[in-house]
């Protein structure tokens, strides 16, 4: 396994809790998409997935992130992309929401919010509502297959377009490389390996 500094991005996903090896992976809505005999599944997390179809494959990088974040105690500067532009914690935690206005959005004011996982879990959600491959796409870059570390992804732009995160990583004396990959999809769906 590749070296990891102990509160990376990378590190933290090493220990994504996992549920029974029984479990299938269910859609938002409860609906079984992949049995256990799917041989594409090696493992599915227990991250929920909500009650909407709203946490899809780049959604969930997002989340992971956000809550890695939420982990470190470092989320006041989290902001995430969207069609729209960003869409900040801060502004969210001070009382305003993004509202539909033509093909994007504007903010309503409300009053602030307390700083809870509760709360921070609304704002997510309300991120997933406006983010996507693309918006996330704009904001990536691919690193070398060389340099590739658990935390990168990979986004394949398009509609639908996909993006898959990398969870671990191993490298041979001889250069070869094998990874573990996770990925949601559409419709929203339990985070699987």
């Amino acid at each position: 396994r590749v070296e990891l500094e102990p509160d990376s991005f990378g590190a933290w996903l090493r220990g994504l809790p996992l549920a029974s090896p029984t479990t299938p992976v269910r859609a938002h809505d409860g609906r079984q998409l992949y049995g256990l005999d799917d041989p594409r599944i090696a493992a599915v997390t227990t991250l929920d997935v909500g009650a909407r179809d709203l946490q899809q494959c780049a959604d969930v990088v997002m989340r992971l992130h956000a809550e890695w974040r939420w982990h470190l105690g470092r989320v006041d500067d989290l902001a995430y992309p969207s069609g729209g532009g960003l869409i900040p914690w801060g502004r969210y935690l001070g009382g305003q929401t993004p509202v539909a206005e033509g093909s994007s959005f504007r903010w309503r004011g409300g009053r602030p919010r307390e700083p809870t996982h509760a709360h921070f879990r609304r704002y997510l959600d309300q991120v997933f509502s406006w983010a996507n491959t693309v918006s996330l796409g704009r904001h990536a870059s691919r690193p070398p297959p060389e340099e590739v570390r658990p935390g990168d992804f990979f986004v394949l732009p398009g509609s639908p377009g996909h993006t898959v995160l990398v969870l671990d990583l191993a490298r041979a004396a001889d250069g070869r490389t094998v990874a573990l990959i996770g990925q949601s999809y559409m419709p929203a769906q339990r985070f699987q390996v």
